[in-house]
């Protein structure tokens, strides 16, 4: 796993999983989340399919909410107005 922004950088909720961020696996860059909430970081959801990580970082650019596999949508803005 390859996280673009340095994780010092990246805001949490209290359940220790992070804002969307562009992250890239072997398989490719998308934009997900992480989770901290064990002592470590690890992948958390994925919100987007493969792509490159000029389009994963537009579309983190151009998106306020994103819809993993957990099925609950994550706003951006959450992040922004609570300052987790």
């Amino acid at each position: 796993m390859k996280i673009l922004k340095d994780t010092k950088n990246i805001k949490f909720n209290t359940s220790g999983v992070s804002e969307p961020i562009v992250m890239a696996s072997a398989a490719g860059w998308y934009v997900g989340s992480i989770d901290k909430s064990e002592g470590f970081i690890q992948p958390y959801d994925r919100y987007t399919d493969y792509m490159t990580q000029e389009d994963a970082e537009k579309t983190l650019a151009e998106t306020e909410m994103f819809w993993g596999v957990t099925g609950e949508p994550v706003l951006k803005f959450d992040y922004i107005m609570k300052g987790v």
